[in-house]
């Protein structure tokens, strides 16, 4: 079961991780460029750092003061309105519209292992029976083993 909902996890984050490169990529152009000497912007100084904060920030972690508004209103920003709307399109997008995604995907394999699971225990009760006849003495099998069976509807069963 875990791996067959690992396997939809990676199948999802090849697609997501077109996701996250566009928006690390936007990110960087936008960000990049901020210069203020108290606000250390290291996560978007080059292009590897800023795909790895874009995909922490799509874990969950923004940093929206220190990233976005400090240098909004020091005036440090080189692209507010842009990198504003990037931000509002990658809030939507990303830590919603994914762990709803996984959500309703690891929901659709459970219930995909589920059917799965009664027809392997079926099968695995077939292969019981089957090595319990074999193993069990021949002359118990001739006592028990009936070649029909009558059925009555109208007789009570225990």
């Amino acid at each position: 079961m875990f791996l067959e909902i690992l396997q939809t996890l990676i199948k999802v984050l090849i697609v997501f991780s077109i996701l996250i490169i566009a928006f690390g990529l936007a990110f960087y152009i936008l960000l990049s460029k901020v210069s203020e000497p108290q606000v250390n912007h290291l996560s978007f100084s080059s292009i590897p750092m800023s795909l790895v904060r874009t995909f922490s920030m799509m874990l969950g972690e923004m940093d929206f003061v220190g990233t976005y508004v400090q240098p909004f209103h020091v005036g440090d920003l080189p692209f507010p309105f842009p990198s504003f709307v990037i931000l509002c399109l990658f809030m939507i997008l990303m830590p919603i519209l994914l762990m709803n995604l996984l959500i309703g995907l690891a929901v659709g394999d459970i219930e995909s292992v589920r059917r799965n699971a009664q027809l392997k225990r079926l099968a695995m009760q077939v292969v019981l029976h089957t090595e319990l006849e074999r193993k069990l003495p021949q002359m118990w099998l001739e006592m028990v083993d009936k070649m029909e069976l009558i059925e009555y509807p109208n007789e009570k069963k225990c």
